[in-house]
């Protein structure tokens, strides 16, 4: 998973409704609880930087969540999928998935069940909505179809929707707080298109040139100069050490 991409966005977006929903932790006393600076937890919430799979547990710890979910979620926000064997596959590439027995579909005039069972973005969702009715059990989650004059409080219109899909074929994730406490009774995520993980293509060399780094550090601000001269330092004193 790659940071600023639909599928980092819905992940972070997910967390952040556990922790609210969830622990009701700050982001601080998640990131303290996880073992991470507390920037690098709210980058994640928002998309803005991956969260790697060896932080998984950490995270799911700190979250209060079973780790074999959170990590199902990692792999459904990249549209992978894991068929009878175990093996992930691409959510476009199931053939005949498994119906879920813990999510409920809501159908709109005319829609069935089996329509959304046919529509590989629809079984996505639903699959997520099965896993967080499991991490959030007091919630209620649902999937409905997207129409432009539906009321959906606070959705997050994530990128990567195609230009070509109409309305109805987009999924939204619905969930009920039944939460008196909740900011919204009701919240609402709409579906990115995921057409695959994202893999960071490996330099074979120099990440960076001397001049490209130079460039780099001119535009640094003051805070971010005294931090990297810390790490600097710090590896410094490590080598030293060793």
């Amino acid at each position: 998973m790659m940071r600023n991409t639909p599928s980092a966005r819905l992940l972070g977006h997910l967390l952040m409704w556990i922790r609210w929903a969830g622990t009701g932790a700050s982001i601080r006393a998640t990131a303290r609880a996880a073992d991470l600076p507390p920037a690098t937890v709210a980058q994640i919430e928002k998309g803005q930087r991956a969260l790697k799979k060896p932080k998984i547990a950490s995270l799911a710890g700190a979250l209060e969540v079973d780790s074999e979910d959170l990590m199902e979620l990692w792999e459904l926000c990249q549209g992978l999928v894991r068929d009878s064997s175990g093996r992930l596959n691409l959510y476009t590439q199931v053939p005949d998935p498994t119906p879920s027995a813990s999510h409920t579909w809501s159908n709109r005039p005319g829609e069935t069940e089996r329509d959304h069972e046919l529509n590989p973005e629809f079984r996505l969702a639903g699959q997520i909505c099965t896993v967080m009715s499991r991490v959030m059990p007091r919630a209620q989650f649902d999937v409905q179809p997207a129409r432009p004059d539906d009321p959906i409080p606070h959705a997050l219109e994530l990128d990567g929707i195609a230009a070509h899909q109409a309305p109805s074929e987009i999924p939204v994730l619905w969930v009920q707080w039944n939460d008196p406490n909740a900011l919204d009774e009701v919240s609402a995520l709409e579906l990115p298109l995921i057409t695959g993980p994202s893999k960071q293509d490996r330099a074979s060399h120099s990440v960076a040139s001397p001049s490209l780094l130079d460039e780099l550090i001119r535009t640094l601000t003051v805070a971010e100069r005294e931090r990297v001269r810390g790490y600097v330092e710090a590896v410094i004193e490590q080598r030293a050490v060793s």
